[in-house]
């Protein structure tokens, strides 16, 4: 509602307030294992998280973890998808690929919602840095010290 002066006064809560999520990068040397059907076949969002809001919280499993590149390529219209793929291959059993995720609000049943917050996404420019190299992405993805923080600045 304007005032007399003309300046808009807001009367009810406003925030803008927003995510500041942020990825590790282990070093720890330990690898963990991917987990493929019996088919070989590696399923993104069939295991760990698939949606990276700003609840705080520190997500450490390898699922969720490759779940998070897979998200970002797909913000970027599937760019970094290939080396994704190749990388989970040189290190696990995996041969194919499915997908079960989607960032559409309008998902069909035998998908699950996957988004990253935000501020925090490809989208914008942020969280790529596992994307650098081959070898970053192997650490991130298989380094049992990566992990994908999740958070905001209300606090």
């Amino acid at each position: 509602m304007p005032s007399k002066s003309g300046v808009k006064v807001r009367q009810n809560f406003v925030s803008n307030s927003s995510s500041s999520s942020f990825i590790v990068i282990g070093n720890s040397g330990t690898y963990e294992k991917v987990h493929s059907n019996e088919n070989d076949e590696y399923i993104f969002g069939q295991d760990g998280e698939t949606e990276f809001g700003w609840t705080p919280q520190d997500i450490t499993d390898i699922d969720s973890r490759i779940n998070f590149c897979k998200i970002q390529s797909t913000y970027l219209d599937g760019k970094y998808d290939d080396v994704i793929e190749q990388v989970i291959r040189k290190n696990s059993s995996v041969q194919t690929f499915n997908n079960c995720m989607s960032p559409d609000w309008d998902y069909d049943s035998s998908q699950k919602y996957s988004y990253i917050d935000h501020q925090s996404a490809a989208i914008e420019g942020q969280n790529l840095e596992m994307f650098e190299s081959e070898s970053t992405l192997e650490k991130f993805i298989f380094d049992s010290g990566s992990y994908i923080h999740t958070d905001n600045d209300n606090h």
